[in-house]
C-alpha cells in the first residue's frame, strides 16, 4: 500500500486566538507550521508500528572512507513494515504528536516541537542537535 509522511514543525508564535478572531487556522501572518516536509515511500508499506523510547543507530562513512555508527536514544519511532523495512521518527525532545491513517492508502502526519534545534541527517530522522554526536558536528 502506498505510504506518505508528512513531517511539520509547530510554529511556536502561533496563536489560536489570532486564528479564531479571523475565522481562519492560519494566515500570512500567523502560520501554524513553520516549515512541513513530505516523504512518499514508494516500496509497498503494510502496517505502521509506534515505538517509544528507542534508539536509532545512525550509521555511515567519513570522508576517509571509515565507517561510523553512533546510537541515538530517546528516540520516538515508526517502523514502517513491508516490502523494505524503513524507520523513521524524532528525538524525543522533538515529538509533539502523531496520527496514523490507516485507510486506502497511509498517512502518517508527525508534528515536530518548534523550540528545540533540530539537524535532519537522513531523510524521515530528525534528531534534536543535544542528542546529535559531537564527532558529527560540523
Amino acid at each position: 500500500m502506498k505510504c506518505t509522511l508528512h513531517f511539520l514543525l509547530l510554529n511556536d508564535d502561533y496563536s489560536n486566538e489570532h486564528a479564531e478572531a479571523s475565522g481562519k487556522e492560519e494566515s500570512a501572518i500567523n502560520r501554524k507550521y513553520e516549515w512541513r516536509d513530505e516523504l512518499e515511500i514508494t516500496s509497498d508499506v503494510t502496517d505502521v508500528i509506534e515505538a517509544e523510547d528507542k534508539s536509532y543507530f545512525l550509521r555511515g562513512q567519513f570522508e576517509d572512507g571509515e565507517e561510523f555508527s553512533y546510537e541515538i536514544p530517546n528516540m520516538h519511532l515508526l517502523e514502517l513494515q513491508g516490502d523494505f523495512p524503513l524507520l523513521i521518527g524524532c528525538s524525543n525532545a522533538l515529538f509533539d504528536s502523531v496520527s496514523i491513517d490507516k485507510g486506502d492508502e497511509i498517512t502518517v502526519n508527525i508534528t515536530l516541537k518548534d523550540y528545540e534545534p533540530l539537524t535532519n541527517p537522513v531523510p524521515g530522522i530528525y534528531i534534536s542537535t543535544t542528542d546529535f554526536p559531537q564527532e558529527l558536528a560540523i
